[in-house]
């Protein structure tokens, strides 16, 4: 007989591509846009890393890692407003943004020093972030290096 209807053979062997196809979909996609998602990759956290030890070794004490210069540290957030000049300063490339911020250990904002941040405007993007403790006149802060 050559009539014949679909056979449970050929059902499951159809179900079974329709899935395997679909679980592959599922397993591929997300990796195609994987590099446009908002996650901080290695390079970016190196880059955060190495942008922190430049920006600290300009602004601390001779010898002290960790107590900041305040004529130093002034003349720094005064002077880095301007994203261009922070990213020719640091080598940075053009494509990257950045921000350094200092704060108090409680996240508020230093009102003594006015804006203490440098770089580009930071709206809690996604981004690979370094933070340090540093001291200023006897007063813990927060340095936070942010690069997205």
């Amino acid at each position: 007989m050559t009539d014949r209807g679909q056979t449970q053979q050929d059902f499951a062997v159809g179900v079974s591509v329709f899935l395997l196809t679909i679980m592959f979909v599922f397993a591929f996609v997300p990796n195609v846009f994987a590099p446009f998602g908002g996650q901080p990759n290695e390079a970016d956290t190196a880059r955060a890393e190495r942008l922190a030890v430049g920006v600290l070794g300009n602004i601390t004490e001779e010898g002290d890692t960790n107590r900041l210069n305040r004529t130093k540290t002034e003349r720094f957030f005064e002077h880095q407003e301007d994203s261009t000049d922070f990213r020719r300063n640091y080598t940075l490339q053009s494509t990257v943004q950045v921000n350094v911020t200092m704060e108090h250990l409680d996240g508020s904002e230093i009102e003594s020093m006015g804006d203490v941040y440098a770089g580009d405007p930071y709206w809690g993007r996604s981004s690979a972030s370094i933070t340090r403790i540093v001291r200023l006149d006897d007063q813990r802060y927060r340095i936070v290096v942010r690069v997205f």
